[in-house]
């Protein structure tokens, strides 16, 4: 088995409400229908968080690289 890993940094933006709230809800469930009933997503209850990637770095222990974007 490989040992790999990756790191992520950017930014999150909360989604509390309204018509992008609908639409991101629309496509969780849709993805992970298992989640649906045990785990419902409900406007003012819920929020949904949209990471936004500025940078990603990954290594691999076994080769002992690491891998950053130029």
């Amino acid at each position: 088995m490989r040992h790999v890993a990756t790191m992520m940094t950017g930014t999150v933006d909360i989604i509390e409400k309204g018509s992008e709230f609908e639409k991101a809800k629309a496509l969780l469930e849709a993805k992970f229908q298992q989640y649906n009933e045990l785990f419902p997503i409900k406007e003012g209850e819920s929020v949904i968080m949209c990471f936004k990637p500025d940078k990603a770095v990954t290594w691999d222990y076994v080769v002992g690289e690491l891998h950053e974007p130029h």
